[in-house]
């Protein structure tokens, strides 16, 4: 699981939206999965679904 940037430019800005992923293994080889949309992210959300990431992570490889 991990998070993936979508660049925009709107308005002449650049705006960085987030989405949730996993890789999931199909017989045509691996692909990516999203899970949630996150939207547009300040540093310390994002620094906090990092950090959620990691855990699910770990909880997944300890099974």
């Amino acid at each position: 699981m991990f998070l993936r940037a979508h660049q925009r430019s709107k308005d002449g800005k650049d705006h960085t939206y987030w989405s949730l992923v996993e890789t999931v293994r199909t017989a045509s080889g691996p692909r990516q999965r999203t899970l949630c949309y996150l939207g547009e992210l300040n540093g310390s959300a994002q620094a906090r679904w990092l950090k959620s990431v990691e855990v699910f992570n770990e909880q997944g490889e300890a099974q």
